[in-house]
């Protein structure tokens, strides 16, 4: 495992926490494929029989198999003169199922786990209230110590209201806090991800490191005087050095998979729902755009307007003059 996981070190610009998510999604699928038992990764012929392979994902929901996919496709890379033929098979597969992902994206209808998980953007808000009106019964806005259960309490109110302006998925847990002077010393290395502050107040976030920063780049985000406050009081009893700290220990920060746990721990034990960043984003993005068009009646005015003036959507809006 250790030689493959160097030579993925040494042909792949990735993270170490990302080479440990590889370590772990290999061994996983290395089972997989042979039925529980251990397997000989170091030497992945047993991968050519693509067949077998995707008879094993049958079962799987369709971003599984995608995930599934991309793994085999980094291990095969990393011998493509041996595997070429392999590897464009399995790039066919790859994009086989992202356009029946997609149209099922364009679909705009919730998967069937979706649909067992899912709140309304009003149920968030009242908890996001009900966390808020706790806090102030309990005067912790205005403590200067905090118990365990109020420092927990408060990190939780914290998320939930930052995240509903601000659905940066499970990149909070890799957020550190750093004053703007400092961060200007550092500004050049492009890595990181950052809480900036200046003057005792945040002021905004600087993202380097998140799951589009490959087509989206270097994110500065202004952070609004709302979510500002919020974070002023939390400031004040987290002294970590990162957004959020360790449920065990507020002097460390709380890793991905465990920040991953918690959010699910606040929906459990709120909703009985199994609820994460990534559906939490579904959720928020779709009260965003209850009131707006689908891209299905989008595309129906787009084929009239078309058929009428026998031009293109894009010529059309260019032909649309605004004053």
């Amino acid at each position: 495992m250790e030689k493959i996981i160097d030579k993925i070190r040494e042909t792949r610009n990735v993270k170490e926490s990302t080479l440990a998510q590889y370590k772990t999604s290999i061994t996983v699928l290395c089972e997989m494929l042979n039925d529980g038992k251990i397997c000989d990764i170091n030497n992945l012929d047993f991968l050519e029989d693509t067949k077998t392979v995707m008879n094993k994902f049958k079962d799987m929901k369709l971003t599984t198999k995608k995930n599934k996919i991309g793994m085999i496709l980094v291990l095969l890379g990393l011998d493509k003169d041996k595997y070429s033929d392999t590897i464009q098979k399995y790039r066919d597969i790859a994009r086989e199922l992202r356009d029946t992902h997609d149209k099922f994206i364009n679909t705009q209808t919730k998967t069937e786990t979706q649909k067992k998980n899912w709140i309304e953007f009003k149920d968030y808000q009242k908890l996001v209230n009900k966390i808020s009106r706790q806090l102030n019964k309990d005067g912790i806005r205005k403590k200067d110590i905090l118990s365990k259960s109020e420092y927990q309490l408060l990190m939780t109110f914290v998320f939930l209201f930052t995240f509903q302006h601000y659905p940066f998925r499970n990149t909070f847990s890799s957020i550190k806090i750093i004053d703007k002077k400092d961060y200007e010393e550092i500004a050049n290395d492009h890595k990181g991800n950052w809480l900036i502050i200046d003057n005792d107040k945040p002021v905004e976030f600087i993202l380097h490191d998140y799951k589009t920063s490959g087509a989206y780049g270097m994110k500065t985000i202004k952070i609004n005087k709302k979510v500002q406050n919020v974070m002023r009081v939390w400031l004040k009893h987290n002294k970590s050095g990162y957004l959020f700290t360790a449920l065990n220990n507020p002097n460390s920060r709380m890793s991905s998979n465990n920040f991953t746990r918690w959010v699910q721990s606040i929906f459990k034990t709120n909703f009985n729902k199994t609820i994460g960043t990534t559906l939490l984003r579904h959720i928020i993005i779709s009260h965003e755009h209850k009131d707006k068009p689908s891209i299905k009646e989008v595309e129906e005015s787009e084929k009239k307007t078309e058929d009428k003036y026998l031009h293109s959507s894009e010529m059309n809006m260019k032909y649309a003059k605004k004053d």
